[in-house]
């Protein structure tokens, strides 16, 4: 993933190779994938934990099918820096608990 990724959603320039193209091409030399999601989702709030939860089930499915050696390691969503405190519309910081949680059980479930 890249800055700015949601684990749904992959914002990408006209003719960019997708996400799960490019770890495909690199798999040979990879046999960790490291992840991180859930800090720009928090920004849905409580309304957007189930959504968020759904795609993360789906992605880690689909990468474990397309790489059932790999090694994955899920990076939870860090708390914003306290000078930043107040200065972002949404606020993520209060709902990064929750993310974080659902992507704990989440991991858990799917043997991450």
């Amino acid at each position: 993933a890249w800055t700015g990724d949601e684990v749904g959603y992959r914002l990408r320039p006209e003719r960019y190779t997708s996400h799960l193209k490019r770890l495909l091409e690199a798999w040979p030399a990879s046999h960790v994938l490291i992840h991180g999601f859930g800090w720009s989702e928090a920004f849905a709030g409580k309304a957007g934990l189930e959504g968020f939860t759904s795609s993360l089930r789906t992605y880690l499915h689909e990468i474990r099918r397309r790489h059932p050696d790999a090694g994955i390691v899920l990076m939870l969503p860090a708390n914003q820096p306290r000078e930043m405190a107040g200065t972002l519309p949404g606020q993520p910081a209060p709902h990064l608990r929750a993310y974080a949680a659902a992507m704990k059980q989440t991991a858990a479930e799917a043997g991450v």
